[in-house]
């Protein structure tokens, strides 16, 4: 389990029972590890128990460690960053201040433009909207992204993208919403910690099976930004989902112009014109 690198940030607590104080140590050590369950994988090693482990893993770092009279505690960070000797006592600031460690895989959304991007990626997929006043997500965030990895995905947005603020209807910060085929259907109501939001975007990920076909490779994503702007751009990609599906029966009208930035007053009359068809083509696009 220890070498398990790739998904989790790893701490284990290495001893002898010869160790000077070591069944205060392990009860200190459990408390503060459950503080951050699910979190951080705290373990321990009784190194009279497994020699040979303590041994491949302690020599390099701890060359002493036979002879000394005291426990040791390693931590291990996500591939390819190696292992390192703690050395300060372990309390609960102290293991905080290494939560950094925790790699995010929370998209951060900039503006407009990026959460469209974002919601075209694996449109099956199950969406986490944080919405927050952080400029960044906190270490409980980016540990239940990692919980979560290929079963939802996360957005952050900052609240001053007063756009989607008001679109989602955001009254409180922070406030994290679940996304079902890009549609809101749930709000989180209860305390903010790991557990709990754990538990309750559990539920959403359990009902989500991958399958038929469904590749979340990122380097296969099909991004589709166009199907959430109000006035997509027709090219060779989009124009099978704008315009032309053989089971497709209305009207698809295109605006051509030079250059690639449409003006407020072109805007403004296309936005319009989509508005006076909208009884009869309801679900396409202009």
């Amino acid at each position: 389990m220890i070498f398990k690198l790739n998904e989790k940030v790893f701490a284990v607590l290495f001893f002898k029972k010869s160790n000077k104080n070591i069944k205060n140590v392990i009860k200190n050590y459990n408390d503060v590890a459950s503080k951050f369950k699910g979190i951080l994988t705290l373990c321990v090693v009784d190194c009279d128990e497994n020699a040979s482990l303590c041994e491949n893993e302690l020599s390099l770092y701890v060359p002493d460690y036979k002879s000394s009279n005291t426990h040791h505690f390693l931590i291990y960070p996500i591939n390819p960053m190696p292992k390192f000797v703690f050395k300060d006592e372990i309390t609960e600031s102290n293991i905080k201040k290494y939560t950094y460690l925790i790699p995010s895989k929370i998209d951060i959304i900039k503006d407009t433009q990026s959460f469209n991007v974002f919601l075209s990626k694996h449109e099956n997929m199950p969406k986490v909207l944080i919405f927050s006043n952080k400029k960044k997500p906190n270490y409980v965030l980016n540990a239940l992204s990692n919980s979560f990895n290929k079963k939802l995905m996360f957005a952050y947005i900052n609240n001053e993208n007063e756009e989607l603020v008001a679109k989602y209807n955001v009254k409180n910060l922070p406030t994290i919403l679940l996304l079902k085929k890009n549609k809101v259907v749930d709000t989180y109501k209860g305390k903010q910690n790991y557990i709990n939001i754990f538990d309750w975007l559990n539920v959403y990920s359990e009902t989500f099976v991958l399958g038929g076909g469904f590749d979340i490779s990122p380097d296969k994503t099909n991004e589709k930004p166009w199907k959430f702007e109000l006035i997509p751009k027709f090219t060779k990609l989009s124009h099978g989902d704008i315009c032309f599906k053989k089971a497709d029966k209305g009207l698809c009208l295109i605006y051509l112009k030079e250059g690639e930035k449409l003006e407020k007053s072109e805007i403004d009359m296309l936005l319009s014109l989509k508005e006076k068809f909208k009884p009869h083509i309801d679900g396409r696009y202009i």
